[in-house]
């Protein structure tokens, strides 16, 4: 809306609408507030878009408001705004970085506020997933959310896997997260664990090197699942380096002379005055 008053109006028409619209903005988020605040806030939501519907310019700003709201309604309301005016709105990064983080950032001295993080995305990948684009920084801001980023980063894996770019970035933002878990005492168990997820739903296209299997190692409780699942999807494109079996040794891995029993071939070949390129 803003790009098209910028292009297509004068510069005092520009000033006032924009003006005009930070006003309704600002009293259709008020009174948003107000109905979620009080009780039945789905009932009064629907009465609400039924009456008055067609009033609203609901876009990506209001969006971004209704999904930092934190309350056990936020879900159902969001999926009413998006049945009404979906088909009219455009899911931009920032309203799903909102969706993502929709928890108040959790340290560890600090309660968290599980609320409904994977439940607003899935409902705007349903609605508008076609126009949305998972990037990095959304991907770090769900891994970040301590109460429901498994449940986040599985919606988001499930929805859009092959368009998920697993960075050394990514990785490093699971290891930093698994340790305040530890910190928090909170479940690291196997089918929750983000970095297993990630590394089963993408692992093809991560570089083995030293420092991802580093960060592997640190990242999840399970490293020898993780790296077997990582070396396993590798085939003959992985490049096991003296470097990498020197980390697994060192870690003292449970069982890590299987582990690196199964790449031997790989491991032999990198070792033996190769050039280090695959092939």
């Amino acid at each position: 809306m803003v790009q098209f008053i910028t292009k297509n109006c004068s510069r005092i028409t520009r000033k006032s609408l924009i003006q005009k619209r930070r006003v309704d903005m600002q009293k259709i988020s008020k009174l948003l507030k107000a109905i979620v605040e009080g009780g039945e806030a789905v009932t009064k939501t629907k009465l609400l878009l039924d009456g008055r519907g067609a009033d609203f310019f609901i876009d990506n700003g209001f969006l971004t408001i209704v999904a930092r709201m934190h309350c056990p309604d936020i879900p159902a309301i969001m999926d009413l705004i998006l049945k009404k005016q979906g088909t009219n709105i455009a899911i931009t990064e920032e309203t799903l970085i909102a969706a993502v983080g929709n928890i108040k950032k959790i340290m560890i001295t600090a309660v968290g506020n599980g609320n409904h993080g994977s439940t607003i995305i899935k409902k705007l990948l349903e609605k508008q997933g076609a126009n949305i684009v998972i990037t990095e920084e959304i991907v770090i801001v769900a891994i970040g959310n301590i109460s429901r980023g498994p449940e986040i980063i599985r919606v988001l894996l499930e929805k859009r896997g092959a368009d998920i770019n697993i960075t050394e970035k990514v990785m490093k933002e699971v290891s930093v997260h698994r340790s305040i878990k530890k910190l928090l005492g909170k479940d690291l168990n196997f089918h929750r664990d983000i970095t297993m997820q990630l590394l089963g739903k993408r692992r093809e296209g991560m570089e083995v090197t030293e420092e991802p299997v580093t960060i592997i190692i640190s990242a999840t409780k399970f490293p020898i699942q993780a790296l077997t699942l990582l070396f396993e999807k590798q085939g003959e494109k992985l490049r096991v380096t003296e470097g990498t079996v020197r980390i697994v040794e060192e870690e003292k891995i449970l069982f890590a002379q299987n582990l690196l029993k199964r790449t031997k071939d790989n491991i032999q070949r990198y070792s033996c005055g190769g050039t280090g390129s695959t092939g």
